[in-house]
């Protein structure tokens, strides 16, 4: 976990230093803000069902069905983040 954040800090600081600019993925508008936070709200949701149901019952398939839907959440979410986040940062231009 330290290695990964050691490694994700490098790579801010080098494209912030390469390019001059840096735009997180809450400073974009209030489009991308709340998309941002409703992907949070409904992940953290997904993976506590999984979990419930997979340390509760003591199965294992309702961790790995909750797995594969955070995968594909991710993926479609994160491209409709993005444009929306390209939107309201053109708005915002």
């Amino acid at each position: 976990m330290g290695a990964f954040a050691i490694g994700a800090y490098l790579l801010a600081t080098a494209y912030r230093r390469i390019t001059g600019v840096w735009v997180d993925g809450y400073s974009g508008g209030p489009r991308s803000r709340r998309s941002a936070m409703n992907a949070v709200f409904i992940g953290i949701a997904i993976a506590a069902v999984g979990a419930v149901f997979g340390l509760g019952f003591e199965l294992w398939w309702p961790s790995v069905a909750a797995g594969i839907v955070l995968a594909v959440l991710t993926t479609v979410w994160g491209r409709h983040f993005d444009r929306l986040l390209r939107a309201d940062l053109r708005e915002a231009a």
